[in-house]
């Protein structure tokens, strides 16, 4: 408790002093940090904070001027170590901002996170404000703490005026940040065509490299097709990834019979077949395969083309990739799951019967112990458990009574039980007594030897605490139960 006490009250101790520390420790202490946290921010904060920033916030002009004319610091550092002129040009108070700058607001000063009053603009897009601040002498190449310009925050949500406004004022094209991307790489991952057009117009590379990423693959990655188009009609360079991604056949060809390495890695560590079976596109995956298409590489997560395939439900790429010798227990990634799994957590039964007829296993557990039954079960997809169920080989027969037996027996062996998963002990015999009583309600079940069905029965009863169901089942490994 003293540990959680000091964690959460040292942002007061730093900004408030000592003595606000001593009065909120016993709010911690009675009402917990949840209730703390909220007279922090709806206390503290805005009743501390001068109400400069609150009538540049809410564009009181009248009252700004008041504060100011009544001797109010206009470059003083609020929440975030923003200033007055910060809370106006992020609201797009225009009058606002423009009255501030004539009463000595600094333009270039920035926040926490680097941002100018500039950045705020360009981010909620108020282009009157940005004009102000511009004609004002505001820097419109500034950077942030991750090196991003206006342009580029612009780019980002789209705001195709403000990016139109800052090309037009001086705003460099090909800046990069520190990942390496440009406003076009912005706008392309984000499928901002409009953006992108005025951008290209501006001049723009369509080629320029963010890192090891590109202009065309950021597009074709987040299936902005339209983006996609736009690009290759202004010069953007094909790879074989963007092509596999696309489903180009034609280019994909092309540059296969160029020299393309068709199993070069890209971005996830992902192949062109990868790419390709993720997407569905067939034809694609025939072809790569017949030109030396490894099945069996894996991604940055260990998924394989098979994987991709049945997360998506392609059941034709599925079909191409089994038939050309594609394992279909194959594991993926630190899950352990295969594509059984995979198809029937998304609930595509078609694939799951396709798997089941090419030797998927059905017993094989991913690395949370869950199955493919116990992962179609939880998303609900009542058809895909019906077809596995169907699928799973019958055991021995247990009745109500063997399986009293068995867990009796358990109780009987253990010092004590917990009742409901709480932390109460109860007599043995009193709850053999109770157990007896609540089994009279569950009917005669069929399942494999070392089946959960009826484990997960009792539990959802709450009559016994996780732990011994661990027991219990190491139990029926070792001795087994029933006739």
């Amino acid at each position: 408790m003293a540990t959680s006490v000091f964690m959460a009250t040292c942002p007061v101790i730093i900004q408030y002093g000592y003595s606000v520390f001593m009065a909120t420790c016993p709010v911690i202490i009675q009402y917990g940090y949840s209730v703390f946290m909220a007279i922090y921010f709806n206390l503290f904060l805005f009743s501390i904070s001068d109400p400069l920033y609150d009538a540049a916030e809410r564009g009181d002009l009248k009252e700004l001027k008041r504060l100011v004319e009544g001797g109010h610091d206009v470059n003083q550092r609020g929440w975030r170590e923003r200033t007055p002129l910060m809370y106006a040009a992020e609201k797009g108070h225009t009058d606002c901002v423009k009255y501030l700058i004539q009463n000595g607001a600094q333009l270039n000063l920035k926040d926490k996170d680097g941002w100018t009053a500039v950045h705020l603009a360009a981010y909620r897009g108020h282009l009157e404000v940005m004009k102000r601040l511009v004609e004002a002498g505001q820097d419109v190449n500034q950077r942030d703490r991750w090196t991003r310009t206006p342009l580029m925050t612009a780019a980002e949500k789209g705001h195709t005026d403000c990016v139109k406004y800052l090309i037009q004022n001086g705003a460099q094209l090909d800046l990069k940040d520190k990942d390496g991307e440009t406003a076009l790489h912005w706008a392309a991952d984000r499928g901002h065509l409009e953006v992108m057009n005025r951008l290209v117009e501006g001049g723009a590379d369509v080629n320029k490299r963010g890192g090891w990423k590109r202009t065309l693959m950021l597009a074709a990655v987040e299936g902005h097709t339209d983006c996609v188009k736009y690009l290759i009609q202004n010069g953007a360079e094909m790879d074989v990834f963007t092509a596999a991604m696309i489903g180009d056949m034609a280019e994909i060809k092309r540059l296969v019979e160029a020299g393309q390495d068709v199993n070069q890695r890209g971005w996830w560590e992902r192949t062109p077949l990868m790419w390709a079976a993720a997407r569905g596109h067939t034809d694609c995956v025939e072809y790569l395969m017949q030109n030396g298409a490894q099945l069996d590489l894996k991604d940055n997560v260990g998924s394989t083309a098979l994987h991709l395939a049945a997360e998506k439900g392609h059941l034709e790429v599925m079909k191409r990739l089994v038939e050309a010798g594609h394992d279909v227990n194959q594991r993926a990634g630190y899950k352990k799951r295969t594509p059984l799994m995979q198809a029937a957590e998304e609930g595509y039964t078609n694939c799951v019967k396709y798997l089941l007829q090419n030797g998927a296993q059905l017993d094989l557990k991913d690395w949370y112990d869950k199955t493919a039954l116990n992962l179609a079960s939880k998303k609900g997809h009542n058809s895909t458990v019906k077809l596995l169920q169907a699928a799973t080989p019958k055991g021995r027969t247990y009745t109500k009574s063997h399986c009293i037996v068995c867990i009796v027996s358990i109780l009987l062996r253990s010092p004590h039980i917990y009742w409901g998963g709480g932390t109460t002990k109860v007599n043995q015999v009193t709850f053999v007594a109770i157990f007896v009583n609540k089994c009279t309600c569950h009917t005669k079940r069929k399942m494999a030897a070392c089946d959960t069905d009826l484990l997960d029965f009792f539990f959802e009863k709450k009559l016994f605490s996780f732990f011994f169901f661990e027991k219990l089942v190491l139990y029926q490994k070792k001795d087994g139960c029933g006739t």
